[in-house]
């Protein structure tokens, strides 16, 4: 079987091939992903993006400093869609900003978003994009955390901060299961350490799981994806190896709590994983799939055609990154039954 950009993307017949370029991957399945070959290009759609982020891409000696401010200028002119506003909260004694439109604001369930930035940069400000996307895509009002970032809060500081986060929103919804946890990049591997913690000290099951090109392992074992790295200039080695020494300090890497991938995969809710095909990050998901079948858990990982590390932030102007995004509303429907009535 052939995917759009003209590789095989599986070793064997694929779960499922969609006709607008991604494959799905169940745990229960015996599929496993297999990266295009190093000549195979990005999707067209991002030629200019990915020309643009060679242009303005930092040198691996940048400082956080350098990085944090031009990662706030990027995300600076973020708007949300149509009918949607953005208030600012408090969550578990941390400031938050949920997005939704009115209706979405007056119903119970939520979504809790973990931006992303390597546990050391970003904000609910620079996940924006993001968090706009998914309340549009599900339906449902989206709360971004402004968790305590490294190295001042090192671990396990966003871990109890995403723990309380989710509590006070439980506490609020009067139901768990009436709340998702969503992260990109390092909230995605976030966002299933959550669901970890939940389970494991307070027995609270989250609707789902959803990381966005989820950084599983900050171990940084994943082996090499050289071709990718090539491609999408976001993640080098350097630079998660600063994030991941800057967020541990003396911690174990192979910590469940900080990399999920090492971590018990049975009792979570279901969960979803998306990667491109052309981002440095895409080993962490098909290790995850590949542990969830040798724990019988229940993980689906999508893999887009071409895409790159959080596409999903192009929302506005790239449709591939709006169709990653409508997947995730289908999916968190058809697993998840408080989030299908829009009453």
């Amino acid at each position: 079987m052939t995917s759009p950009t003209g590789t095989s993307p599986t070793e064997t017949s694929p779960t499922e091939t969609s006709s607008t370029g991604y494959t799905t991957y169940r745990a229960s399945d015996g599929t496993t992903p297999v990266w295009p070959g190093p000549q195979t290009p990005p999707h067209a759609d991002l030629v200019r993006v990915l020309e643009a982020m060679r242009r303005y891409a930092l040198p691996d000696s940048a400082t956080m400093a350098e990085r944090d401010a031009q990662l706030v200028a990027a995300t600076a002119n973020v708007t949300v869609p149509e009918g949607h506003e953005v208030r600012a909260v408090r969550l578990g004694g941390l400031d938050a900003e949920i997005v939704g439109t009115p209706a979405q604001l007056a119903r119970p369930r939520r979504v809790l978003h973990l931006h992303g930035g390597g546990y050391v940069l970003g904000s609910p400000a620079t996940t924006r994009a993001v968090a706009a996307g998914l309340s549009l895509a599900t339906d449902t009002a989206v709360a971004s955390l402004d968790y305590r970032l490294a190295p001042a809060a090192p671990f396990p500081a966003a871990l109890d901060d995403a723990v309380s986060a989710f509590r006070a929103l439980a506490d609020e919804a009067g139901d768990a299961r009436l709340v998702a946890i969503s992260g990109d990049s390092a909230g995605g591997g976030l966002a299933l350490a959550t669901a970890m913690r939940l389970r494991d000290t307070g027995g609270e099951r989250p609707a789902a799981v959803i990381g966005l090109s989820p950084w599983l392992d900050l171990a940084l074992a994943g082996g090499p994806a050289d071709a990718a790295q090539r491609v999408d200039p976001q993640v080098t080695p350097t630079l998660l190896a600063l994030f991941s020494d800057a967020y541990l300090g003396s911690a174990d890497p192979h910590d469940p709590a900080a990399s999920p991938l090492y971590g018990d995969l049975t009792g979570l809710p279901p969960v979803l994983a998306q990667a491109g095909t052309h981002e440095y990050l895409r080993e962490d998901a098909r290790r995850l799939l590949e542990a969830a079948r040798a724990q019988g858990a229940d993980v689906t990982v999508d893999v887009f055609d071409g895409m790159i590390h959080v596409w999903h932030a192009l929302a506005p102007r790239l449709a591939g990154a709006r169709g990653a995004l409508e997947r995730v509303g289908a999916w968190l429907r058809d697993v998840a039954p408080a989030f299908r009535a829009s009453a």
